[in-house]
């Protein structure tokens, strides 16, 4: 006599096979839609490399002129802290990169976009105090830096006349830095700030002081102490 399958289970311990677990097949995309997907995480990641590969380059050109550089655990803004071991002043700075340039049919230059987040851009926090490191990648190679601070190009965006363009969507204000011999964004010289990494306060020159006038004090407090000054009793 056949047994039943419950009696089968039965005789094997009463456990039933596990069941196999059934993955229905993703539906197919609608028409219009195919292919969409992956360039968007392609993007995506090309902008990763990209700008690393452009906050690499700065922290490189800085490290050449001998500047001490440190990238923060927790990214709220800095991407790179500028300073010299020996020095106070530090500075912090937000590197953007253009990797798409417009050569101009005649051959004079050429021109860069770089997107500045309008939550940065409009705080007033500057201690220490915000530069903008804006990379130019031509040919394979990074060829040129705008090295500015915030406080320049708000007293721009600020002022009389207008200064970039407004992306609402994203909250950036996208500037077109026109590279010829002389430099411009919107009307605005900006040649001084090409490559201008020496005017990064830890690397402007210090201040010539006598080293042994500052230990000693004004001329006054070091009569005080009894320290002859020059021309005093005694000088010739």
């Amino acid at each position: 006599m056949a047994k039943d399958t419950g009696e089968e289970r039965e005789e094997q311990g009463g456990q039933e096979p596990p069941k196999r677990a059934v993955h229905p097949l993703p539906a197919d995309p609608p028409k219009g839609q195919q292919g969409k997907e992956n360039p968007a995480r392609q993007r995506g990641t090309d902008d990763s490399f990209t700008g690393r590969a452009a906050q690499l380059a700065v922290m490189a050109e800085l490290l050449w002129l001998r500047c001490n550089v440190a990238i923060p655990e927790v990214d709220l803004g800095t991407d790179v802290f500028v300073f010299k071991d020996e020095r106070e002043e530090v500075v912090r700075l937000q590197v953007k990169s253009c990797t798409s340039v417009t050569n101009y049919v005649d051959e004079s230059g050429y021109s860069a976009k770089f997107a500045l987040p309008m939550k940065q851009f409009r705080r007033l926090d500057d201690r220490p105090p915000l530069y903008y490191a804006l990379a130019v990648l031509r040919n394979g190679h990074w060829v040129d830096f705008i090295v500015v601070s915030r406080a320049r190009l708000q007293t721009c965006f600020y002022g009389e006349k207008p200064f970039g363009s407004l992306d609402k969507q994203n909250d950036a204000l996208v500037i077109t830095v026109e590279f010829r011999e002389v430099v411009e964004c919107s009307g605005q010289i900006l040649t001084d700030c090409r490559n201008a990494w020496k005017s990064l306060p830890p690397l402007q020159p210090v201040l010539d002081l006598d080293p042994m006038a500052a230990d000693m004090g004004p001329p006054a407090e070091q009569a005080d102490a009894g320290i002859p000054t020059p021309g005093g009793p005694g000088q010739t």
